[in-house]
């Protein structure tokens, strides 16, 4: 190659990077406040890993910030109607049952499958003469009578229980169940022996399974029941006509979920440090390491899922529910933001 057109190849390679700089400094920032129902768990985590990630919000031309609830799921849906945050990305059920309440809402953006999981005291695993390693079957009957904590009736894992307890002819009723929220109360309780057993999503216990006080008894990212395993888990809702003016806002978001999962799966520990820093800083690096791959595994890569996840709850809902839920079948009730 002469010099003529070694310049001339640079020139054209420099003539394509400035254009695509312009283009990205062109692009206008699109803002938005993602309301979560709580940034403290995996489950959640790719909200909170966009807005730490300043360089990925600004190739897809975002401001993105979340309003946290810190496991207030209500607070979360009732923000989207008195417009203090923009969405509220939840628990799948809780939407769907203000929709179906009347709530002029849509949903859409479903992020993860199952990592719901039950927490024993060590107490409790001893007293049951049991192991983690014991069928599941009697696992699940070892919980009978068990003070048990975790997000209360309308929830998605409320749902998901009732469903574990059933396969071994179990209800909740069955348990001393209280609804609680809070996973630092969650873990002080049962480090002070005040509830036997708990039902949140992979992280949310693992300080007492990391200083031995209790035990994964239940794992749905484990496979412990496998019909409920790709179940989607979470998912995104907003008032219907936000939703229709702000399809590029939409897109732009969904486009960068996926690439928050690219890059998880690329470098796991590495791009989740900062989220971790921030959200989970006393967890031990031993148990990041077992917790982190199991929700890696069960995002949805293209953020979407598909209509037999949605319904499934939709159906559940609809069987053990009063009210109509015609308007939330995904036909519906749910927006394939792909496809704006």
């Amino acid at each position: 190659m002469n010099k003529i057109v070694k310049f001339t190849a640079a020139a054209a390679t420099g003539f394509a990077v400035a254009l695509a700089c312009f283009s990205a400094q062109a692009q206008e920032k699109l803002s938005v406040r993602w309301g979560v129902a709580v940034n403290s768990s995996l489950s959640h985590a790719l909200a909170p890993m966009l807005e730490l990630d300043k360089e990925l919000q600004a190739k897809h031309g975002l401001d993105f910030t979340t309003v946290d609830f810190n496991g207030g799921t209500a607070q979360c849906i009732a923000a989207i109607l008195s417009k203090d945050a923009d969405t509220c990305q939840n628990g799948i059920t809780s939407g769907m049952n203000a929709m179906a309440q009347g709530a002029p809402l849509k949903g859409m953006i479903q992020q993860i499958g199952q990592i719901t999981e039950i927490t024993i005291s060590a107490k409790a695993m001893e007293a049951s003469g049991l192991s983690p390693d014991a069928p599941v079957k009697d696992r699940i009957l070892a919980l009978k009578g068990l003070r048990m904590a975790g997000p209360g009736p309308g929830t998605s894992t409320y749902y998901l229980l009732e469903e574990i307890l059933a396969q071994a002819g179990l209800t909740p009723a069955d348990l001393q169940f209280q609804s609680l929220v809070d996973t630092t109360a969650m873990n002080g309780s049962i480090a002070n022996d005040r509830i036997d057993a708990a039902i949140w999503s992979v992280g949310g216990l693992s300080p007492v399974q990391a200083d031995g006080t209790g035990v994964r008894w239940i794992s749905l990212a484990g496979n412990d029941v496998p019909h409920l395993k790709a179940v989607p888990n979470v998912a995104t809702y907003a008032d219907a006509q936000w939703i229709e003016a702000n399809r590029e806002l939409l897109k732009r978001v969904q486009a960068a979920f996926v690439e928050v999962v690219e890059k998880l799966k690329a470098d796991p520990f590495g791009y989740a440090q900062p989220f971790k820093d921030k959200y989970m800083p006393q967890l031990s690096e031993v148990t990041w390491k077992d917790n982190l791959p199991q929700a890696i595994a069960s995002y949805i890569s293209d953020m979407e899922g598909t209509k037999e996840g949605w319904d499934f709850w939709v159906k559940y809902l609809d069987e053990t529910s009063d009210p109509d839920f015609t308007n939330v079948y995904y036909d519906q009730g749910y927006v394939q933001v792909s496809k704006f």
